[in-house]
């Protein structure tokens, strides 16, 4: 059965991957002279990002997995428990250092960057998502 907690955080995991969805048609070029559109696509994928690491560290604490040591090491630890597949825990870390940088060096934002992750982020995030309701239920 799914946590309260947890399954909040997913329902509203779920509402920003369709944000996140609903701006997928732009090309670099658009992205990259829209300035509103990479203003929501950044704090969307910020987000994003914060809901995993708060639904993987309340199921680390539901389950007491051992304590992970910082954001990425979340979903090695969710890995290690088998609630991830290694390569989808890998991408997470990878967004997990995107989000870093979005929320707190947002001087070193390169939009390039930010966007070829933005291709990949609502798919990976609504694995996370698939893979932690499966465990829960």
């Amino acid at each position: 059965m799914i946590n309260s907690k947890i399954g909040d955080i997913l329902d509203h995991l779920r509402q920003t991957i369709a944000r996140l969805r609903s701006e997928g048609g732009l090309s670099i070029e658009e992205y990259l002279s829209q300035w509103k559109a990479r203003d929501v696509i950044e704090r969307e994928m910020e987000k994003a990002v914060q809901c995993c690491i708060d639904a993987g560290a309340r199921l680390i604490a539901l389950r007491g997995f051992r304590r992970a040591r910082d954001n990425h090491d979340i979903f090695d630890v969710l890995a290690e428990q088998d609630v991830l597949p290694r390569p989808l825990a890998a991408k997470l870390k990878e967004l997990v250092g995107l989000r870093n940088l979005l929320a707190h060096e947002y001087r070193r934002i390169e939009d390039e960057k930010v966007f070829r992750h933005f291709q990949d982020c609502p798919a990976l995030c609504e694995q996370f998502a698939r893979a932690v309701a499966t465990y829960l239920a």
